[in-house]
């Protein structure tokens, strides 16, 4: 599941209603922002790691790490 949206001349942007419902995020939910390789990930606080594995695709040539 993914959306596009738009971010403001602040750097904010706005997660679309169907991703806020599908992690079940509310106001106020914080995140961890990091940026890996040309992508940008945002990982709510609420949310263990394992809850969101598979939710990425792994680019072509990315190996896993053992």
């Amino acid at each position: 599941m993914g959306a596009f949206t738009v971010m403001t001349p602040k750097g904010q942007i706005t997660i679309p209603s169907e991703v806020r419902e599908a992690l079940k995020l509310e106001p106020g939910t914080r995140f961890h922002v990091a940026a890996r390789n040309v992508q940008g990930i945002a990982i709510p606080n609420n949310k263990n790691l394992m809850h969101l594995a598979g939710i990425f695709k792994r680019s072509p040539g990315m190996e896993l790490l053992a």
